[in-house]
């Protein structure tokens, strides 16, 4: 692989790359590597990602970025970066398109169409949990455009599909044609077929394009779109668009149910890439290849102590402790030097100063410290004005596979910011000599809040309408909270939840004061039932020797029910019915366990007769 990936290749002999190292040590934790992160080869964000090269003619190839995300059968799965950076699908995002067809397989053999067809289920189920990390499955938006917009009039696709096809929370989906015609995505606008002046013409000759082709296993192939076929074609509803194995764009070549190439595109949500970093080519160069550092919400660091920092000159000494149920994955503790603050997705445009794996012995458990020396070009007075220093926790990976890093945390000048105990409670000094008041701060990973007084808030805190609560260190928590013996559901904000909440993948309801409910619940007419850890039940349930039926929505039915392929009867007040059932002018008997006879059943020594719906033929 050709590692030619720095921004300043002269830098490449000072160490900033290693491209001979084939495995690299972080304490006790070895990691697969030839690419050693650091500002020469990444980026905070997207920063460096070249947009699409509009073509000159529609035999020119596709020029632009490549990033590599997930894999399909063991391999890693190379895509073409559309748009670095769009609002077009409900989201700050980034638009990628799969640079090859990864299988062929069926559009839907019943002739659905996109929304609700064989294919969408499978790339956005199994293909999805298959092929992506769960970090990276976070991170793959949910797409959503209008569909119905026009093409140009007397064009083939106006002719051919009529109008574009949309897309409804969709994480994994194909390309439309109006998409693959779209120039600012560095495809070809020609729509083929057209005459001398524009107009739609049935001439297949020299329609190929260069850049709407794909290939699989190193072969051209027909690649299917989600694009409807047009009101122009008969049996249109089993069609659908297809490019052909040249890039001929074609309206009803094959039908739905033929296997043909399958090129998932997806956009991620920009707030969840920390870092993209080159792996072939040179950084913010055309054709360049990268993978990303995306975001893990179960991995975090937290520096230890209070005045815990320490500077002997240049070098900064952080005690620090890797935090999450995915820390024990980690394998890297890093410091971060940006000319701005952090924002999530980098809204601020902020440039990575100086980038490093902190030396010192990592570890991913207990407390550790590492160590890093403050750049000449920086000056120590500038620290926290001029620029911003943080720490994070990162599980790096394979060259062509996605990297996992905490959020960074802002670490501050010690000999400028320094905790203060008095009789009182705990103060916080900030570079000139005040103190922070009314307001919540970042302080080594975790965020405390100080009231108009100054002081360190512990227990509820109010702020902005909205309810947090701060440990006895005055650490805000989030998740699960237990006060005085009632369960509260804090956000990942740390603002306390009310109302329906679903919390690794279970339901709950949390009162208007936050408090976990449990047992019965009447809520908006409906009743439902909270087990004792305050999940909401569905299904079958035994409550005080009683059985009772819960849709999937948790409410408690009454009346007739169907439950996996049987008949039940429950009473006005949810109750399994057994014995005989009289509605109306008819006769039902519910057996022992609840279930509706039907045919021929002995009751109390007399042979009875139920029909298919239930009723008896001879009650009497």
């Amino acid at each position: 692989m050709n590692q030619s990936i720095s921004k300043g290749l002269s830098k490449v002999g000072a160490g900033i790359l290693t491209a001979a190292m084939s495995l690299t040590l972080f304490g006790n934790i070895q990691v697969s590597a030839n690419v050693v992160k650091s500002e020469e080869n990444t980026g905070l964000g997207t920063t460096g990602l070249h947009s699409p090269v509009k073509p000159k003619s529609k035999d020119e190839s596709w020029h632009g970025s490549f990033v590599y995300f997930g894999s399909y059968e063991g391999n890693p799965i190379r895509f073409r970066v559309l748009d670095t950076e769009t609002t077009e699908y409900g989201g700050r995002t980034m638009f990628l398109d799969s640079t090859w067809c990864l299988f062929n397989d069926q559009f839907d053999p019943g002739g659905e169409a996109w929304n609700e067809c064989y294919l969408n289920e499978r790339l956005n189920g199994e293909f999805l949990r298959s092929s992506f990390t769960q970090q990276e499955q976070n991170a793959i938006a949910l797409s959503t455009i209008e569909g119905g917009k026009t093409y140009p009039a007397g064009s083939y696709c106006e002719y051919g599909f009529v109008k574009s096809t949309g897309l409804s929370e969709d994480k994994i989906f194909l390309l439309d044609a109006m998409e693959l015609l779209n120039e600012e995505y560095g495809y070809s606008s020609d729509e083929s077929w057209t005459d001398d002046d524009g107009n739609w013409e049935s001439n297949f000759n020299n329609h190929s394009v260069i850049n709407h082709s794909k290939f699989l296993n190193g072969n051209r192939v027909k690649w299917r779109l989600r694009s409807a076929s047009g009101k122009y074609h008969n049996h249109r509803e089993l069609y659908s668009g297809t490019v052909w194995a040249d890039g001929l764009l074609c309206y009803s070549a094959n039908e739905k149910s033929e296997k043909l190439g399958v090129a998932p595109a997806m956009n991620i949500n920009l707030s969840s890439v920390i870092f993209t970093t080159a792996i072939d080519g040179e950084y913010g160069a055309l054709h360049t290849e990268y993978t990303m550092t995306l975001v893990d919400k179960d991995l975090g660091i937290m520096v230890e102590t209070i005045n815990g920092i320490s500077v002997d000159g240049r070098r900064v000494t952080v005690p620090y402790s890797v935090l999450g149920n995915h820390s024990k994955k980690a394998n890297q503790a890093s410091v971060l030097i940006l000319d701005k603050e952090y924002t999530p997705g980098n809204t601020n445009n902020a440039n990575i100063l100086y980038y490093r794996a902190m030396s010192g012995t990592f570890k991913n458990w207990g407390t550790a410290t590492g160590t890093f020396t403050l750049p000449e070009s920086l000056k120590m007075s500038g620290w926290g004005k001029d620029y911003h220093i943080y720490i994070l926790s990162e599980t790096l990976t394979g060259d062509e596979e996605s990297d996992y890093a905490s959020v960074p945390v802002e670490i501050y000048n010690p000999e400028k910011y320094e905790w203060i105990q008095d009789s009182n409670g705990w103060r916080y000094r900030t570079d000139d000599d005040t103190y922070l008041e009314s307001e919540w701060k970042n302080i080594g990973g975790n965020w405390y809040y100080f009231d108009d007084t100054g002081y360190m808030a512990t227990g509820w805190v109010e702020t902005d309408g909205k309810w947090y609560y701060c440990n006895t260190s005055g650490a805000m928590q989030s998740g699960w909270v237990k006060d005085d013996g009632t369960w509260y559901y804090l956000g990942s904000s740390g603002a306390m939840m009310t109302g329906w909440q679903k919390i690794d993948d279970r339901w709950y309801y949390l009162g208007g004061n936050g408090a976990m409910r449990k047992g019965w619940q009447h809520i908006n007419s409906k009743w439902y039932y909270f087990d004792q850890t305050g999940a909401m039940t569905t299904g079958w349930k035994l409550i005080d020797d009683i059985w009772y039926y819960f849709g999937p929505d948790g409410d408690m039915k009454t009346g007739w029910q169907k439950v996996s392929g049987n008949w039940y009867y429950l009473s006005d007040s949810g109750s399994m019915y057994t014995g005989w059932l009289h509605l109306g002018d008819d006769w039902y008997y519910l057996m022992d366990n609840g279930v509706m006879a039907t045919g021929q059943i002995t009751i109390e020594g007399r042979d009875y007769i139920f029909n298919s719906d239930g009723v008896c033929t001879n009650p009497y």
